[in-house]
């Protein structure tokens, strides 16, 4: 969107499946703890900019993953002080 600031992150890496991208942006997570980082980010992105989902994870195995972290645009006042 014109209004927002788009991240994309990409890695050729491992990927993973669809079941296990619901489960890290969905907080089940195995013994490991793996994900946990990803849902706390989503978690506080989605309260600080009041947005349900602002992160969205694509990934295939053996191919890599790519997330996108979409927030609105905010204006900053640089002539503080």
């Amino acid at each position: 969107a014109e209004d927002s600031l788009i991240f994309e992150i990409k890695d050729n890496g491992i990927g993973m499946t669809e079941k296990k991208i619901n489960e890290v942006l969905n907080h089940r997570v195995g013994e490991n703890h793996s994900g946990f980082g990803v849902y706390s980010c989503k978690q506080r992105l989605s309260i600080y900019y009041n947005i349900e989902n602002p992160l969205r994870i694509e990934s295939k195995p053996g191919e890599g993953t790519q997330v996108t972290v979409q927030i609105p645009a905010m204006e900053v006042d640089l002539n503080v002080g």
